[in-house]
């Protein structure tokens, strides 16, 4: 939209409401989208201002990123599962305040084995199919995957520079009795007409990983953790934009400290949290990309809590969600070093364990996919 059309609507719909335009979209960038979708019917004016004014749509997408929620599930056989093999999702969506914002139900025809959350979408990982969810609007989309071989080791990330998403998958196979892990990746666009495509080759894998813990996707990178034990302890890294993988130690620590290490993405970069079970303590290492290396930010003390898991994400956000024995969910702000209780949410404890997502106003149903 050019900018006097874009003026022309902002004066119509600051008729109606006597609001200055900067109002307007300071409010409405707060709303969630299933109440924007409705608001887009109001008139043609307030269509093109939900769908078209870059301002707002910048403006809705940096607080969405800034205020993520927690998604927790459960999973419910159907009651002929031996004959109907559909399995029910029940999805909670819960603020950091702890207030349940939304409720609903997607139905799987095959057991889940992941559940992979990369921004506003989530990556549901079967044995053998594929299904993409965006929480905002209650969508489910099957992913089209024409290779038979079982899905395991599989990834979802965002190419800023691009403003695509790619699904990477990479499995063992065995050619003239060679065992090679071999990748590929799938291509798609938001809200983008564009023609249906299939799965491509990628670079070959020299590695394997852990498939116990979900991935991550931080700053255009995949990561996964890969372990043969305490000695070898490192991560998998792919790079979206390259397509391109790599190997990163962990950091040089006495691994007899801590009872766990994880990473997570906080302020867009990639970190390693390492938790002491015996002194109540986690130390915070940041990767330094150019140097390659890691520089311990913090050692925070937990006293006289015990953590039972860290809730990982690719959240802008500034805190780390630490769930504990006696408090429950508690978020520490690593600028300011202070933390908070985050009302408990009974969800967090007798579900599966959560993940981070934030709200999209454009959705998922007209996606398509690249060749």
């Amino acid at each position: 939209m050019d900018g006097e059309k874009r003026d022309k609507h902002m004066m119509e719909i600051q008729r109606t409401s006597s609001l200055p335009h900067d109002v307007i979209i300071e409010i409405l960038s707060r709303v969630p989208p299933k109440s924007l979708s409705r608001f887009r019917c109001v008139s043609k004016q307030w269509y093109h201002l939900l769908t078209h004014d870059h301002e707002f749509i910048a403006r809705h997408s940096k607080w969405s990123k800034k205020n993520p929620l927690l998604l927790t599930r459960r999973y419910i056989l159907d009651e002929n599962w031996e004959t109907s093999k559909k399995a029910t999702v029940q999805l909670t969506s819960v603020n950091l305040d702890g207030n349940v914002t939304d409720k609903f139900n997607i139905v799987i025809d095959e057991l889940i084995q992941t559940f992979i959350s990369c921004g506003p979408l989530s990556l549901i990982c079967c044995n053998y199919s594929l299904y993409l969810c965006g929480p905002s609007f209650h969508e489910l989309v099957r992913v089209p995957h024409r290779s038979r071989i079982c899905l395991q080791n599989v990834g979802i990330g965002y190419v800023p520079s691009s403003s695509e998403y790619k699904i990477v998958h990479w499995f063992e196979a065995r050619r003239f009795g060679d065992r090679n892990m071999v990748c590929e990746v799938l291509t798609f666009r938001r809200a983008v007409k564009i023609s249906f495509g299939s799965w491509r080759g990628c670079r070959a894998c020299p590695w394997s990983a852990c498939t116990e813990k979900s991935p991550l996707c931080v700053d255009g990178n995949i990561y996964w953790a890969r372990s043969s034990g305490w000695k070898e302890r490192s991560i998998l890294s792919f790079d979206l934009e390259k397509e391109d993988f790599s190997i990163i130690n962990y950091p040089s620590c006495d691994v007899k400290t801590y009872s766990f290490l994880e990473f997570a993405g906080i302020k867009g970069s990639l970190f390693v949290l390492g938790c002491s079970a015996e002194t109540s303590t986690m130390a915070v290492w940041l990767l330094d990309k150019d140097e390659k290396s890691w520089v311990l930010e913090h050692r925070i003390s937990l006293f006289p809590f015990a953590v039972n898991f860290l809730i990982s994400s690719d959240s802008q956000s500034e805190e780390i969600l630490i769930h504990t024995e006696q408090k429950g969910l508690i978020g520490y702000n690593v600028r300011t070093q202070t933390s908070r209780r985050i009302k408990y949410f009974e969800g967090v404890r007798s579900y599966n364990k959560p993940c981070l997502y934030h709200y999209c106003i454009s959705p998922l149903c007209t996606t398509t996919y690249d060749q």
